[in-house]
C-alpha cells in the first residue's frame, strides 16, 4: 500500500513518470493488488491509452468485481 500511496501523491502533483513506477513497484509486491492497478488504469486513461486502461482496469475487475474504483469505468 506504501507504494500506491506514493503513486497517488505523485500523480497529484502531475509526476506521472514516477507515479506508473510507483503503481507498479506496488503491483511487483503483490500482482493482485487491485488499487494499484486501478491507479494504472487510470493513468493510463489521462495517457489516453485506452487499451493498456482497458487491460488493467479488467484485471481489476477479474480479481475484484465489486472494486469501486474499477467499477466507476
Amino acid at each position: 500500500p506504501t507504494a500506491n500511496n506514493l503513486g497517488n501523491a505523485l500523480a497529484r502533483g502531475d509526476r506521472l513518470d514516477e507515479a506508473e513506477q510507483a503503481f507498479r513497484n506496488a503491483l511487483d509486491h503483490d500482482a493482485a493488488f487491485v488499487p494499484a492497478l486501478v491507479n494504472l488504469g487510470r493513468l493510463s486513461l489521462l495517457r489516453g491509452d485506452a487499451e493498456a486502461a482497458l487491460a488493467r482496469l479488467t484485471s481489476a475487475l477479474e480479481l475484484a468485481p465489486e472494486h469501486p474504483g474499477a467499477l466507476m469505468f
